[in-house]
């Protein structure tokens, strides 16, 4: 049986994304922590993972991530609104380039991992100053993942 790790899979969506951004992953609290000595831009996923799980008829179950990730980089404490949108245009692109290459992540054996489908849907929330201790500015990237569901596989 093949286990992946779902956060594995996304930091390597990461590290091939925008020049190489870094993934952390946690609650808000350690997120705030990792800001203060981090490399920015960086990638949060929010913790605790939600999936939905269905069992289908050939007894398998296909798994469903509600993934929430933030785009931020460090916010200017003298930045001026149009100097924030800047940011957040450029963190909009980032999540963009990360959409797509969720669609090319694969298994060693080439398998696609994640099962995006024409007209999946996503939400970008722009977050201007978050006042973490260091301010962060950037998106806010929402989507359902769905995982491919290969007979020997386990999701965690």
């Amino acid at each position: 049986m093949n286990t992946i790790d779902i956060t594995e899979a996304l930091n390597n969506v990461a590290a091939s994304t925008g020049g190489g951004l870094a993934l952390s992953y946690g609650t808000r609290y350690e997120q705030n922590k990792d800001a203060d000595n981090a490399t920015f831009p960086k990638l949060y996923l929010d913790e605790p993972l939600t999936s939905h799980e269905t069992i289908r008829s050939s007894g398998n179950t296909s798994t469903v991530y509600e993934v929430k990730l933030f785009f931020a980089d460090k916010a200017q404490l003298d930045a001026t609104p149009q100097q924030q949108r800047q940011t957040i245009v450029q963190m909009r692109c980032l999540a963009k380039e990360f959409i797509t290459r969720l669609q090319q992540q694969t298994y060693t054996d080439e398998r696609k991992i994640f099962n995006l489908q024409s007209g999946t849907q996503f939400t970008l929330t722009d977050v201007a100053n978050l006042p973490y201790d260091v301010g962060l500015t950037g998106v806010l990237l929402e989507i359902d993942l769905p995982v491919f569901d290969y007979n020997g596989n386990c999701i965690v």
